[in-house]
């Protein structure tokens, strides 16, 4: 088992390093929220059927014909509620504004004969004097309201995309605690801390929606409504209380309320998974699948890293289906994906290293032979297909009473049997190959370029350039060369004669 160095591992700590850090302050929370919506878009679930939506809508607001309603309208809505049965009675409606005396008298005294009381909003706004200076104005319902009605805050606080996806269980107003609308619907009396994710998989259609006028004019089945949590809102567009949220780009602010009701009833108020399990499994991706990445071909590791990818994916999906948790994946990702990205430069940083090795080994190569033939006492020659002298090194020129450059270009044959081969240098060589001339050296008469004959010996090898695979390669036939060696044995010949006469 190969283990990692601490120079292999560094560059994958110092991408968990980096990528721990943008994690850390919300930089990859666009991916990750987009991601998330994914995952709730694939696990749609129904709502609970225990939350009935009485919608201010446009038809109500057309058959109404006016608009702020008078409190008189309210009150006769909660009177149906309670009459039919609901279980309790919420509504997303702003009464920090009188009406008339009368008004308000009759809605405060509809708001202290239903049990539970009603639940009304607070909210906080910030408001911008001239000079440019903020200020946070806390809103509620008028005194007669306040005393009688439950308290409840409706403030909403968008995340980095601008999109709101997450609500407090409570909130501060006027230096008291308050629950959330969606808190105080499903756990009267009781202070949650912390906030929570709305699950925006639940089908908002789920919901059943009783019109405002329908309710008004008795057009409803009070069945639907009994032992039910009844919450009224604006659902009309243009009365403006949109808010900005994944997946269905803007909701009411009603129905934004009654999903947060829904993931809390359900047990689907996400929390995220969490900095530090995140980073400890993103370090130990990076410590082990960083340097395998490195060692394996490109295919294997984009077949890995896609893999563990869709692994990652997978196990978030199946664990946000079972539990209320929100399994940040974007760092391992990242981490997965760098680590490969790493991998390929590692690799080509590799390859480009032996590449260099290569062309010095294939530089020094040709210029050691040419060195080794340059200072050989033995002539070579190089020739073509066609008997034309290619290269000569200086010995072989020698032997021929020429210099390199007045043989290179010249007819092979003219040096070869007192010069009866011209023009047929490859016959020659070809012959020299039969008699097995590449072994043993063949003795034949030289020819000088001042016509002068001496004795020389001759060692012919053939050789041949294959085609090469590369696009580019225009040959269809092999290119062969012949490789000589010649040596003057004038002196020797001379010798022997000689010692024969002695």
């Amino acid at each position: 088992m190969h283990l990692p160095s601490l120079r292999e591992l560094t560059p994958h700590v110092a991408i968990w390093a980096v990528v721990t850090a943008l994690y850390t302050f919300g930089a990859l929370d666009f991916l990750e929220f987009r991601m998330s919506d994914l995952r709730s878009r694939l696990t749609p679930r129904a709502a609970a059927g225990e939350l009935v939506i009485v919608a201010i809508d446009a038809e109500s607001i057309a058959e109404v014909g006016t608009w702020p309603w008078p409190q008189s309208l309210h009150a006769r809505a909660i009177e149906r509620l309670s009459d039919a049965g609901a279980r309790q009675i919420a509504l997303d409606i702003d009464f920090s504004s009188s009406s008339t005396p009368s008004e308000d008298a009759e809605l405060a005294a509809v708001f202290k004969r239903v049990k539970p009381a009603p639940i009304v909003p607070v909210f906080k706004q910030f408001s911008r004097s001239i000079g440019g200076l903020s200020s946070i104005i806390e809103t509620g319902p008028i005194e007669e309201i306040a005393q009688a009605a439950r308290l409840a805050s409706i403030n909403v606080r968008p995340e980095s995309d601008g999109l709101v996806r997450r609500l407090h269980y409570s909130d501060i107003w006027q230096g008291q605690h308050v629950p959330s609308f969606a808190a105080a619907l499903v756990t009267p009396g009781r202070f949650l801390e912390g906030t929570f994710y709305i699950d925006f998989g639940i089908d908002v259609s789920s919901i059943p929606v009783v019109s405002f006028a329908d309710l008004l004019a008795g057009r409803f089945d009070k069945r639907r409504i009994r032992g039910k949590t009844v919450l009224i809102g604006s659902t009309a567009i243009e009365l403006g209380d949109q808010i900005a949220v994944p997946i269905h780009k803007a909701l009411p602010g009603v129905l934004v309320e009654a999903l947060a009701y829904e993931a809390i009833v359900q047990g689907r108020a996400l929390k995220r998974s969490g900095i530090v399990p995140i980073a400890i499994i993103a370090l130990l991706m990076a410590l082990l699948l960083g340097p395998w990445l490195v060692r394996v071909d490109w295919r294997s590791g984009a077949l890995t890293t896609t893999s563990a990818v869709l692994g990652i994916r997978l196990v978030a999906l199946a664990v946000q289906v079972q539990f209320p948790v929100l399994i940040d994946t974007a760092p391992m990702m990242l981490v997965a994906f760098l680590s490969y990205g790493s991998g390929l430069v590692g690799k080509i940083n590799i390859q480009a290293r032996q590449i260099f090795k290569q062309d010095m080994a294939a530089l020094h190569r040709p210029a050691t032979m040419r060195t080794l033939l340059d200072k050989s006492f033995d002539g070579f020659l190089s020739i073509d297909a066609k008997g034309r002298i290619q290269w000569v090194n200086p010995a072989g020129a020698a032997i021929f009473g020429a210099t390199e450059n007045e043989l290179i270009g010249r007819d092979a044959g003219a040096l070869f049997g007192d010069g009866q081969y011209k023009n047929a240098a490859v016959e020659f060589l070809e012959a020299q190959l039969a008699l097995g001339a590449v072994a043993t050296p063949s003795e034949i008469i030289g020819r000088r370029i001042d016509a002068k004959t001496f004795a020389m010996e001759i060692a012919v090898a053939r050789s041949a350039l294959t085609l090469s695979r590369n696009p580019l390669e225009r040959r269809t036939t092999e290119r062969i060369f012949y490789l000589c060696t010649v040596r003057d044995i004038s002196d020797r010949k001379k010798a022997e004669t000689e010692l024969r006469q002695a």
